[in-house]
Formats: C-alpha cells, structure tokens, sequence
C-alpha cells in the first residue's frame, strides 16, 4: 500500500536556546530605538522605553517559527545600525547640509517656532532655548514684535510664559501667537498669513539648528523673506559630535529632518 508524504514545510521544533536568543534579541532591538531616539522618524516624541519588553515578548512568540530568522536579521540589523552611530562619523555626515544660520539683520519680526512643554506646562530644555534666543534678538532691537505658535499641550501656552519673561526682564516688544499647529507647515501658512496682513515682509526665524533648514525653507515657500538665527543646541554637541553619547541622542532628530525635507520637497512645500 502506497503511503503519501506530506511535503509541507513544518515549523521549528521548540528549542529553548532559541526562544533565549530571540528573547535577548527583542530586548536589545528594543534599547537601540530607545537610545538612538528613531522614533523621530515619525514625528513620535514621547517615550519608547516600552518597546523593550514588547520586542522581547515578540521574540519569545516568534522564536519557534519560520518567522524567527527574519526577527533576528532585524535585530542584528539594529545592533549594527547602533555600533555605526557610535563608532564611526555617521552621524556627523548626515547633519551636513540641513543646518542654515545667517547674519542677523533687523527684520519686522521674530518667529520663535514651537517646542513642545513638559506635563505640568514648564519649558523642556529645547523650548526654552528656542524662546530665550528669541527673547535675546527682541532685546538686542532685531526685531519690535516676536511671534509664537503653540503645539498641543494639556498644561501652559507658549505665548503666556513669553510675555511673562518678557515682562519681568523689562523687554519692550509686541506679542503675537497664531495659535495651534499641528507640524512647521502650518507655522509657515499661519505666520506668512498674519505678516501679510501686517504688511510685514521680513522674519528672524528662530528653531533648533537641526530644524534651521527646512523651517526657514517653508517661511520662504509662502513668500517671506526668513534670516535664520537658530537656537542653541541643549541636547547635543552638534559642532562636534565627538561622543557617542551625542551622536546617539543627535540622530534621529537628524534622520527626523532628512525625512521631512524629503516629504516638503516632494509636496511643493519648500523652493
């Protein structure tokens, strides 16, 4: 009697040295896209930290599948992406071309672009760089009005605690704020619109150095003329990105700007 043989490809036997290793794959995967922050890549800012134990958990459901050595070239693909950012001027290499400063002039006003607050509405590091370079060129007369935008946030307005800096260091100076925004499209659409209505021409745009480029680009898609005077860099040493530890915590706000120049130019968002 003829007995039929079943050819269908069978799933790995379970394997306990393979769930480990998937296990500790998923961990490590986990903690690169924590440290190298490459959730920017899709505009997600808050924290990462859970996908540690979640990579984990699918490395201990995928370990005993066919699916196992695609998880683990994935992983392996992540460890190496880290040891490049680290050791290597990687980093350093993709921030050139994205930075724009130049000379500051004195314009009709200074568009200090938004930054997101902590929870209970104080400034983070980046926000309060940006609103205290922007308070600077205000003092120094750059500029006789300074204009905010505001991001979503449960707690605090950005304008709020600029005017009460502003009061309690005696600057002289109007403020505007053209309220929620979603991403710097619509900074530029909102603040091209109330310059037009104005009559004002000329914009000190003020952001993180990383974000210069493509800030001052949409400005000027809408028909401003932009002087771009970024913002002190607080995270990172971005002259030199000469350790590790910066070039981890500077890349995905570098890869986050690679991408968005992308998109705006592939949109007709930017010159």
């Amino acid at each position: 009697m003829d007995e039929t043989i079943d050819e269908r490809p069978r799933a790995p036997k379970p394997n306990g040295l393979w769930t480990l290793v998937c296990v500790l794959a998923g961990v490590c995967a986990g903690m690169v896209i924590f440290s190298l922050r490459l959730a920017a890549l899709i505009s997600y800012w808050h924290s990462v930290a859970f996908l540690v134990p979640t990579l984990a958990l699918l490395g201990l459901l995928l370990a005993n599948t066919r699916l196992r050595k695609l998880f683990l070239f994935g992983c392996l693909s992540l460890v190496v992406l880290w040891c490049g950012v680290c050791f290597s001027p990687l980093t350093m290499k993709l921030s050139q071309g994205i930075l724009r400063s130049d000379v500051v002039e004195p314009a009709d006003a200074i568009f200090v672009f938004s930054s997101g607050l902590q929870s209970d509405g104080d400034l983070t590091a980046m926000a309060m760089a940006r609103l205290l370079h922007g308070l600077e060129l205000l003092g120094q007369g750059k500029a006789p009005r300074i204009i905010f935008s505001e991001v979503e946030s449960p707690r605090g307005v950005y304008s709020d605690i600029a005017r009460k800096f502003i009061s309690e260091f005696g600057i002289k100076g109007e403020v505007f704020d053209v309220g929620r925004v979603n991403n710097t499209r619509d900074e530029a659409r909102l603040v091209s619109a109330l310059c037009r209505s104005k009559g004002w021409k000329r914009v000190l745009a003020v952001t993180s150095p990383t974000h210069s480029l493509r800030a001052s680009a949409a400005l000027e898609n809408e028909g401003l003329q932009v002087i771009a005077s970024p913002s002190t860099e607080v995270e990172f040493d971005l002259e030199s990105l000469d350790m590790p530890e910066d070039r981890m915590r500077a890349l995905g706000s570098i890869l986050h700007e690679r991408l968005g120049i992308f998109v705006y130019r592939m949109r007709g968002w930017l010159h």
